[in-house]
């Protein structure tokens, strides 16, 4: 019997916990990427040796992830060999290594692993406190675009409720048939998105509306993270509505600082190699990366 069993909202219990108390930046642990991207990517998890370990299919190959909780040598080393023991039929495949975890490896496993860098996944890291005030000459591009946006609407943010999703899906739709060319199959982000919002009150989810002349334009949801990261999971706009990207990503910031105070960084998640991405996250200058590596055992 397979010690991994399928992410349900009832995992949250005991994932959560091990995520937050790990003090992690990295969104690969987030509960709702977990639960809403477990079908795509046949996410399961298991408690070994006191460890939170989540399989998954990645680029055809089941993966692991480097285990959450492993706070001694000893315990990391059990758990790596467990899984091993899984994996009799093809090398052991860990994935969200960062480099800290790399150096772990290295040293208890010499020479036993391959690392391979994939800077598609890593995951783009802001001071809160930086995109709530959008201070400096670099985000000046910025401050002009909530300026025009201010100066040509009569808005109003709002945290959302559950009564709220129904807009927020509006603006997603959009967003969705707008994307609709080909170029990108975003099928599983509508599946996740639908997912989330089915789920939104369980998953704790917490999200910002946003109104231009009495109509919603934009909306974000997101999670805190751990005790000093929150993640965003999904931010969409009308394109019509010129600043209002920028605009929800200001106001969000600054609501979940108000709720959080002491909250030092905001994950945005990873470019997924997409070259819009990139440059849309480059764009307000992130403060550091989440680096992350697959290690592939090879002896």
């Amino acid at each position: 019997m397979s010690l991994f069993t399928p992410v349900t909202i009832s995992d949250r219990d005991w994932i959560y916990p091990m995520v937050y108390a790990e003090n992690t930046q990295n969104a690969d642990y987030s509960f709702m990427n977990l639960f809403a991207w477990s079908k795509l990517f046949k996410i399961h998890a298991a408690m070994i040796n006191g460890c939170c370990v989540i399989e998954t299919i990645m680029d055809g190959d089941l993966t692991y992830s480097f285990p959450l909780g492993a706070d001694t040598d000893e315990r990391l080393r059990a758990v790596i060999e467990t899984l091993r023991g899984i994996r009799t039929d093809n090398p052991l495949r860990l994935q969200s290594v960062t480099p800290d975890a790399r150096a772990r490896l290295e040293s208890l496993f010499p020479g036993k692993f391959s690392f391979t860098a994939r800077p598609e996944l890593f995951d783009y890291i802001y001071l809160a406190e930086k995109l709530a005030t959008l201070a400096g000459k670099k985000l000046h591009a910025k401050r002009n675009y909530i300026n025009n946006f201010t100066a040509a609407f009569d808005w109003r943010f709002k945290p959302v409720c559950v009564t709220d999703l129904p807009e927020c899906e509006k603006i997603f739709d959009l967003w969705a048939k707008s994307r609709q060319d080909g170029e990108t199959d975003i099928s599983g982000e509508c599946e996740a998105f639908t997912k989330m919002l089915d789920n939104f009150a369980a998953l704790r989810m917490e999200g910002g509306l946003l109104y231009a002349n009495g109509n919603a334009c934009a909306f974000t949801v997101g999670e805190r993270l751990s005790r000093e990261t929150y993640v965003i999971h999904f931010e969409k706009a009308r394109q019509d509505v010129i600043g209002a990207y920028q605009m929800i990503n200001r106001e969000f910031v600054r609501h979940v600082l108000s709720l959080y105070p002491e909250l030092k960084y905001i994950n945005r998640e990873e470019d997924m190699g997409l070259e819009s991405l990139r440059k849309s996250k480059r764009s307000y200058y992130p403060d550091s990366f989440v680096e992350k590596y697959t290690a592939v055992w090879t002896r």
